[in-house]
């Protein structure tokens, strides 16, 4: 029987616990100031009480202390409390700091950057489209775009947004694909004459070998410009425009932890 009781009250405790930790997170503030209140006003006065009881009907405590010297320890332990918490305080920031300026660090060690090389109509085609102050250019609606990686280390589990939906290099039918330092790849895009004018994305993700996670962004879109043969005439063209790629996003970490992982 004792031991059902017991159990009983284990169970009814924990769930006591339980609802006051869930009302701890639901009014954090409410919890806060209530702590405060308790500590400042209502044990000093509990404190108070039994000397002014002492000092006017009945003595509660025996004691050669008085009420200003109760108090005072209590001051000068809630002091030492106080300095205590904000020295831990202090030490958990400069510990988060410290941290955070380590990972900053080791993001921005053996970083690989991406780069377009050049812009062409077709694999082989040799020829590089022209350059136009913030964009490549080339007749038609497709082209392809060399990619180089000119960072300072392995661009690893590079990956991109086929047309599909599904991050795919259609190269090689690979999944991902791992860059060196100096190598290329290539991206074939297209676009639709119905989708003239609107500016499509490939969002291109690839971490380094330490595993911090980048992410940079290939534009694209389509212009129509009309000729005019003679008066009755007027004829279509088609011009692809490449934009530079996006500016390096670190996104997080961490997909892979080490380059022998990734290979796998």
């Amino acid at each position: 029987m004792n031991n059902k009781k017991k159990i009983k009250m284990n169970k009814s405790t924990k769930k006591k616990r339980e609802r006051l930790n869930e009302k701890m997170k639901k009014h954090p503030y409410r919890c806060g100031f209530l702590c405060v209140l308790l500590v400042l006003v209502i044990i000093p006065i509990f404190i108070w009480i039994p000397y002014l009881i002492g000092d006017n009907l009945i003595v509660l405590i025996h004691t050669s202390l008085e009420v200003g010297d109760v108090l005072g320890f209590y001051g000068a332990a809630l002091t030492f409390l106080g300095t205590t918490y904000l020295g831990m305080v202090a030490f958990k920031q400069n510990e988060h700091h410290n941290k955070a300026q380590s990972d900053l660090d080791n993001a921005n060690t053996l970083t690989p950057y991406l780069t377009i090389s050049k812009v062409s109509m077709s694999k082989k085609d040799v020829a590089p489209a022209p350059f136009e102050k913030s964009h490549y250019v080339l007749p038609g609606n497709k082209a392809v775009v060399h990619i180089e990686n000119i960072g300072q280390g392995l661009a690893i589990q590079l990956s991109y947004k086929h047309w599909f939906g599904k991050l795919h290099d259609p190269e090689d039918n690979q999944l991902n694909i791992n860059l060196a330092i100096n190598d290329s790849f290539s991206i074939p895009i297209r676009v639709n004459t119905d989708n003239v004018g609107e500016i499509k994305e490939k969002i291109i993700t690839y971490q380094n070998i330490i595993g911090f996670r980048y992410e940079q962004t290939l534009r694209y879109k389509l212009v129509c410009c009309t000729e005019q043969i003679d008066r009755d005439e007027e004829v279509d063209e088609y011009f692809l425009h490449v934009y530079l790629l996006g500016e390096q996003r670190r996104i997080g970490m961490k997909s892979c932890p080490n380059y022998n992982n990734c290979e796998q």
